[in-house]
């Protein structure tokens, strides 16, 4: 696919009609929670919505319009992504999404999605770039947290002497430790890591008290 060339501004508009299509754009920038930015590669000069300098708390003089390059807060293991994205947008004339580190004005590196797109001239350099930011940092923490989590309680499955498991109430997955089933002269993976598998070893004399038991933990630990 050949690149797209680069777009050029087209109004048929009456100069009041702008004007007041101007102010209903400001004011959806000024409410927005995502950031806009565009930087003109034949001018040298970039514009920033407050919303984009507000994400990282950054004042239009920390991230001026025409002279401000956010390329500069940018982490530099995200740079060849970016650069990546960039040069594939360009070359097939598609956007881009990635997710990627700014630094915000806490000298702190602040997660977000960038969504945009790279032009070409016949040149094939690059002439305009044009795209949103999206602030991701707090879910992109949360799912680290969530990781770091999983794998505390991994390696303590994987110290402990005990044979451990976990039932999910609502479903037949189950969360077990390979000393269960080594416990129960099976390899680990050899039978499937369910409910209804654990339940084909129950005598079926003790069954009926199992299910009891796991029934009143479920009344006294409805949460779980």
């Amino acid at each position: 696919m050949a690149p797209s060339s680069t777009p050029q501004p087209r109004s048929t508009a009456l100069p009041g009609d702008r004007a007041d299509l101007q102010a209903r754009l400001e004011r959806a920038l000024a409410s927005a929670m995502d950031g806009f930015f565009e930087y003109d590669f034949r001018t040298d000069a970039a514009w920033y919505s407050d919303s984009l300098r507000r994400m990282l708390g950054l004042t239009p003089e920390q991230l001026p319009d025409g002279t401000g390059r956010l390329a500069e807060h940018l982490h530099p293991d995200d740079v060849p992504v970016f650069e990546a994205a960039a040069d594939q947008s360009a070359r097939d004339g598609v956007p881009f999404e990635i997710e990627v580190r700014l630094r915000d004005s806490s000298e702190r590196w602040h997660w977000v999605r960038s969504r945009g797109q790279m032009w070409a001239g016949p040149d094939g350099r690059r002439t305009l770039l044009a795209g949103s930011l999206t602030d991701v940092h707090a879910t992109r923490e949360s799912r680290r947290a969530l990781q770091r989590m999983s794998e505390r309680y991994g390696r303590a499955m994987l110290a402990t002497s005990h044979a451990m498991f976990e039932r999910m109430l609502d479903e037949d997955r189950m969360v077990v430790a390979d000393r269960v089933w080594e416990a129960l002269g099976y390899e680990p993976g050899e039978l499937p890591s369910s409910r209804s598998a654990l339940l084909e070893l129950l005598h079926p004399d003790d069954r009926p008290m199992y299910e009891a038991a796991a029934r009143e933990a479920a009344i006294f630990f409805p949460g779980l």
